[in-house]
């Protein structure tokens, strides 16, 4: 069997004293030296190993590199594409857009990205012209960027095919991994990075004893493809204090426990996911002690194993988590003392001012940053003259006390009698680099009177402020935005597997993992923007005087920071992830609480696509509607208060039963459909208030009010009336996903003494798929006690026919925009009629729902269709024409 080609470089000359896989072109010499040969071969092992495809194109749009993955996807040796361009290679790429547009990423030497979330019509082109079409998965990613190649200024395409499940994959990741591959791909063309230099100059000594390396505490490990270690170098001898006696021919995992044993892809990438994150591996040393290495793996030319290039980063970590102490250690003191304390750089600016200075001073911290502490800390002495503290301070470079009668002058106007003492701050050279404030009040009553105040507005824990303060400061920017042409942003976080963390590790652990979100979430912030804790595992983040764009940016650079989050207890490391949901707060904002149960919602809506995701219905709806949906709250809440729904009524009718629709009223098969009566008690469609209900979180109190009232009717009747009735009652997808309802529903039953089998619950297909595991248990436990259960509106949602056989249903509601559509559509038609007859073999009753004619009814009937519903057999009535 031919062993694939390595990735190739165009030539006009090839020297056969090189590898005859590796060619170069240009100014490039072909008779540089072996450590130069070492070099390019090198270059061209890392484009053989990347697991794309990669094609370089210098500035006359000829292929200069090849590399394995694309020969192989377009079935064209490197020897054949060198040297010509994708047109004469590719006929049908002419006349589209791949073409111009390498021209436009040679020409203004920018970053194009397609993927096939968002350019599936370019990708199928793509593909098309170029691959065999034998591939087991589709095209994914193109992306096209200016490099510098070996041939001049270029440009490389990289080419992905699909992972498994490419819709979790989000645009910013592509962006990232492309930028991340295409300077890969540069400096391997370019052959200049350090480890390239390090590892020749290993090849060039002739083994890894080199003294230079030694001497600049670079350790090298060999390693075979089989992981086997085969020699180390003196500097990781010293560092590990093992010999290379005693590690040759052992496998590599005795020196890095955390790693099984692996192929060479295997072992790069176990170390890649240490490097991703900018951490140090942990190995053990021959005493047994902790190790912690940074660890780039270079595969060796000629293909026969890898290289492993240690730093020991152990004392440079034991320093850092050293000053981390000092600096927990430090904010624990500065957020807790009773006294004022501020921060002051060199210039007598402020860095930052303590949670009861903040009070003292009656200002915010987005207030005080970087304005001059004289001006905030305003001291006045018994002579009524101004002190000016800080610069005194640092003028003198001194302690600096104020004299006794000093009153320090508060934002609201209030003299309050302080003591104060500044005291400079010098660096290792001794040259002063700030100073510290620290202000406090003469009476003790007042200073305790400051702590408490502080507590009301901020959570103990992070220190952040609490729910009160926030919803004190969005009705402060629901004021500001009626004057400004801003309008500001409500962040809702919420963390994922917060409670595995408390779970597995304990309350201490969570404790942690809390006050590390809030630093996060600070950093990423911004200064300017307030931050709160408002629930268990819940943030809010305000971003006032903000536009939409700019705010996403930050919402998406926390979860960005979360992707790549996680959090270390013990021995254990567990993944952390958070969801966001984003609410604008401009001149139509109802309220303080609307704003933030909206941006709750949203939240919630995020989670149905997964971890790490960002909703925003401001982003999906106009202002105008928008401003339509939010009308409605008021008037939902004031319904269910005063009981103003009412129930009406659609017949689900037998297919055998039509001969006399109107036969004995005794028992019957009914859709419960809820109304809403008005102030003037008018109906109102559910088409009005249901997007409302569901996007408020009032969903939830209707599905209660609906199942309830349908109960007390039924109780309302005779038991003659009730032999054989049925009354089928939706529930939403919000419903479904509240772990309470199914008890509360156990419990309405018990009580009302009603048999269970009079009860359908009819469940969207994709309420059902977005919360599989919670519709399961939700329907095994109905339908244990005796209830009935529908899958409505199938085929209009997430899921395919094979789910059928995974959700317990009775029913199968066909959705009715195809029965709607049957009798001029043929696509229509045959889904109608494919979903009956697949339902029938796997035991399923259909019922086919909007059937508005009798040619429609016809056509239903010669399926073979169980049941039919819809306003040409009934229009729904309320609850006293059906069963009085």
């Amino acid at each position: 069997m031919d062993s694939k080609p390595k990735a190739s470089y165009s030539s006009a000359t090839h020297s056969s004293t090189h590898r005859p896989t590796t060619k170069f072109r240009g100014n490039i010499d072909t008779s540089a030296d072996q450590q130069s040969a070492e070099h390019f071969s090198l270059a061209s092992a890392i484009l053989d190993q990347q697991q794309t495809g990669i094609v370089v194109l210098n500035h006359h749009r000829k292929v200069i590199c090849w590399n394995n993955w694309i020969a192989d996807w377009t079935n064209i040796s490197p020897d054949k594409a060198l040297g010509k361009t994708l047109e004469t290679l590719f006929p049908d790429l002419i006349g589209t857009e791949l073409p111009n547009t390498v021209t436009r990423a040679l020409e203004n030497s920018g970053d194009i990205i397609w993927s096939q979330e968002t350019d599936p019509e370019r990708m199928d082109i793509v593909e098309a012209a170029m691959s065999q079409g034998d591939r087991e998965l589709p095209l994914f990613r193109i992306s096209i960027s200016s490099i510098a190649s070996p041939d001049g200024s270029g440009c490389v395409l990289e080419l992905l095919e699909a992972p498994f499940n490419p819709l979790t994959v989000r645009k910013t990741e592509l962006t990232k991994s492309a930028q991340k591959n295409t300077k890969g791909i540069s400096a391997a063309l370019s052959v200049v990075s350090e480890s390239a230099r390090e590892i020749s100059q290993v090849y060039a000594e002739g083994g890894l004893a080199d003294q230079n390396l030694s001497d600049q505490g670079v350790g090298i490990i060999s390693v075979d493809r089989f992981s086997t270690i085969k020699e180390v170098n003196n500097s990781f001898q010293a560092m590990s204090d093992f010999s290379s006696a005693q590690l040759r021919d052992k496998p590599l995992r005795l020196l890095f426990p955390a790693m099984s044993a692996g192929t060479e892809t295997e072992v790069a990438q176990f170390f890649e996911q240490y490097s991703h994150r900018d951490e140090a591996v942990e190995a053990v040393t021959a005493e047994g002690n902790t190790l912690r290495l940074h660890v780039s793996v270079h595969p060796v030319a000629g293909g026969d194993g890898q290289l492993l290039v240690c730093r020991d980063k152990s004392g440079e970590l034991d320093r850092e988590n050293a000053l981390l102490r000092e600096r927990e250690l430090f904010a624990a003191l500065y957020s807790e003392v009773a006294d004022g304390v501020a921060l002051v750089d060199a210039q007598g600016l402020i860095e930052g001012v303590n949670p009861v200075g903040l009070e003292m001073l009656g200002l915010r911290q987005t207030e005080l940053h970087n304005q001059p502490a004289d001006q905030l800390i305003s001291l006045v002495d018994s002579k009524n003259i101004t002190l000016k503290a800080v610069t005194e301070c640092l003028a003198r470079g001194s302690v600096f006390y104020a004299p006794s009668n000093t009153t320090l002058q508060a934002a609201g106007g209030d003299s309050v009698p302080v003591t104060v003492s500044v005291t400079p701050l010098r660096g290792n050279n001794n040259e002063l680099s700030g100073c510290v404030v620290v202000f406090r009040t003469v009476a003790e009553s007042r200073r305790v009177s400051q702590r408490l105040s502080w507590q009301v507005d901020h959570d103990p824990l992070t220190g952040l402020y609490n729910r009160h303060a926030l919803e004190r400061e969005i009705r402060q920017s629901m004021s500001d935005v009626q004057r400004s042409n801003l309008v500001s942003i409500l962040l809702y976080i919420d963390l994922y597997n917060f409670s595995l963390v408390n779970d597995t590790c304990g309350h201490s652990a969570g404790d942690t993992l809390l006050c590390q979100t809030a630093k996060i979430l600070q950093g990423k912030a911004g200064k300017q923007a307030l931050v709160a804790r408002i629930g268990n595992d819940e943030f809010g983040i305000l971003l006032r005087d903000q536009h939409v764009e700019l705010a996403q940016v930050v919402a998406e650079d926390i979860l960005e920071e979360f992707k790549v989050f996680s959090f270390p207890w013990g021995e254990r490391r567990l993944k952390v992830g958070a969801n966001i949901g984003m609410e604008v707060i401009d001149r139509n904002a109802s309220s303080e609480i609307d704003i933030l149960v909206s941006a709750a919602a949203s939240c919630e809506t995020s989670k149905e696509f997964g971890r790490n995701r960002l909703h925003s219905a401001y982003q999906k709806e106009d202002l105008d509607q928008r401003d339509r949906i939010a009308q409605w709250i008021p008037k939902i809440s004031a319904a269910l208060d005063e009981n103003r729904f009412e129930l009406y009524f659609q017949p689900i009718v037998p297919m055998a039963s039509l001969a006399d629709v109107s036969q004995s009223k005794a028992g019957g098969h009914y859709e419960a459909l809820v109304r809403m009566i008005d102030e003037n008690g008018q109906l109102v469609s559910p088409d009005e208030f249901i997007p409302a209900a569901e996007r408020y979180g009032l969903i939830d109190d209707i599905d209660r009010w609906v199942v309830a009232e349908a109960i007390r009717i039924i109780t309302g009747l005779s038991k003659t009336r009730r032999r054989g009735l049925r009354i089928a009652v939706n529930l939403s997808g919000a419903t479904i996903g509240d772990d309470t309802y199914a008890e509360y529903l156990l419990k309405l039953l018990d009580s009302s003494g009603v048999d269970p089998s009079h009860l359908q619950f009819e469940i969207t297909e994709t309420a059902a798929i977005r919360q599989f595991d919670r519709a399961m248990d939700f329907i095994h436990r109905l339908k244990a006690k005796g209830c009935f259960f529908s899958l409505d509106d199938f085929g209009s949602g997430l899921s395919s026919l094979s789910y059928l056989k995974e959700i317990p249903v009775d029913f199968l509601k066909i959705d009715g925009s195809f029965v709607r559509n049957m009798e001029s559509s043929d696509i229509d038609f045959s889904v109608v009629s494919t979903v009956n007859h697949l339902a029938h073999v796997m035991g399923v009753l259909t019922i086919a729902e909007s059937v508005e004619n009798q040619f429609q009814l016809t056509m239903l009937q010669d399926m073979g269709v169980d049941y039919v519903q819809g306003y040409f057999l009934a229009t729904p009535k309320p609850a006293a024409d059906v069963f009085g």
